[in-house]
């Protein structure tokens, strides 16, 4: 006997449906056994109850031959397939709910027998599970963004993926990787850790899969900070002296082989509120890799400047291992330092003798001595902002310098 029908489009109300079900699936065998006529019920989902899964099985008794169905309180809408109460006066039927659909359902399933015949019904109230959270399309990668500089070469992803992906996220050269799982909530969080051998600018892929089926990669650019160096010391000019002349021997101390880069600026400036990291920016633009620490850890240089009270910082950056893996330092200990031009005594006048007749220059008086000055008093408060700009030129510096020596040795 046929006990369910597929209702596709229906043009009658969900009730008369039910009684056209009835009418064409009741015809029972000849030799079928009919059993008393049992009460209609509804045993499953219990008054209350908070079911598993949004898929919700009806089940209950009901007279043979009968159509069974679920519809809304106000009998407009039919939810699932109607079913037919069997010879032993069983009924049940499967609602599948929407993720979208209320948590919380009143409904009516209702027993009709024939169209003359008024329906029976009762009403049941239950609880479906929450809904899903809705899976990702692909992977989306919220941390960190590309071309973002770090400030640690331990470096937290995060983002987002469909529940179960395996995720996988590595370096072009393989040096750095890590894998996790996507969580019930499509989300996934671990940290890459770079090694101090890593290069500056790293490219870094997060890829995956969900049941054997790659999902589309996200790569992002990244710079690391380069590795610490100690600040380079300036030991010439002595701090607060005044150097005659138009040119001035700036020296010091620093790690053999590193670059040296030197930020100065008039002192008036700094202490008008100059922004320092403008200056550094001026200063590190010329940065050709002049000024090199010797291997005796020394560093010299001679500069060309107008007369002024000037302060200057140095700052160094050096190549470790890998071409690319920069270690650099923060700025040094500021020095002041005034530079006056020559002085310049005239001639004394030529004393005309009558022997020999040959004039004669009077000998120009010493230079006078070099004068201390007094410290300019210029507050440095200033000055203590982020030095990040200065090591990713310095690190730049550093790169652009040893490419130069490798092609001058090459050719």
């Amino acid at each position: 006997m046929i006990t369910s029908l597929t209702l596709r489009k229906l043009s009658l109300a969900p009730i008369a449906a039910l009684a056209l079900a009835a009418g064409l699936l009741s015809a029972a065998p000849a030799n079928a056994v009919v059993v008393p006529t049992a009460a209609f019920a509804v045993t499953s989902p219990a008054a209350g109850e908070a079911v598993a899964s949004r898929t919700v099985q009806f089940a209950g008794t009901g007279t043979p031959a009968a159509a069974v169905g679920v519809t809304s309180l106000d009998g407009a809408s039919l939810f699932g397939v109607p079913a037919i109460v069997d010879a032993t006066g069983a009924w049940s039927l499967t609602v599948d709910f929407a993720a979208n659909a209320e948590t919380t359902q009143s409904l009516l399933v209702s027993q009709v027998i024939d169209l003359t015949t008024p329906p029976t019904s009762a009403p049941v109230t239950f609880t479906l599970p929450s809904a899903p959270a809705e899976p990702v399309a692909a992977i989306v990668l919220t941390d960190p963004g590309s071309l973002e500089v770090l400030t640690s070469r331990t470096v937290t992803f995060a983002g987002s993926a469909p529940a179960g992906t395996e995720i996988s996220i590595a370096n072009t050269d393989g040096s750095a990787t890590v894998t996790t799982v996507a969580d019930d909530l499509n989300a996934f969080v671990t940290d890459l850790v770079f090694s101090d051998e890593a290069s500056l600018v790293q490219d870094v892929t997060v890829s995956g899969t969900l049941d054997g089926v790659a999902l589309t990669p996200v790569t992002v650019l990244l710079i690391l900070p380069p590795l610490p160096l100690p600040a380079p010391v300036i030991t010439a000019p002595a701090a607060g002296s005044t150097v005659t002349g138009g040119t001035v021997v700036v020296s010091g101390t620093g790690e053999p082989g590193a670059t040296i880069a030197l930020i100065y600026a008039p002192t008036a400036d700094l202490a008008s509120g100059a922004d320092i990291a403008t200056l550094e920016s001026a200063a590190l633009a010329g940065v050709g890799g002049d000024i090199v620490v010797t291997a005796e850890g020394t560093w010299s240089t001679t500069l060309t400047l107008a007369p002024n009270a000037y302060s200057f910082f140095a700052g160094q950056s050096q190549l470790i291992g890998a071409e690319g893996n920069v270690a650099a330092s923060g700025r040094s200990e500021r020095r002041d330092f005034t530079l006056v031009a020559q002085a310049v005594v005239p001639a004394a006048p030529t004393v005309p003798v009558n022997t020999p007749a040959v004039p004669v220059r009077v000998p120009a008086a010493p230079a006078s001595s070099v004068r201390e000055l007094a410290a300019t008093g210029v507050d440095t408060a200033g000055l203590a902002g982020s030095i990040s700009s200065l090591l990713l030129a310095l690190g730049a510096a550093a790169v652009v310098v040893s490419r130069r020596r490798r092609l001058t040795s090459e050719s």
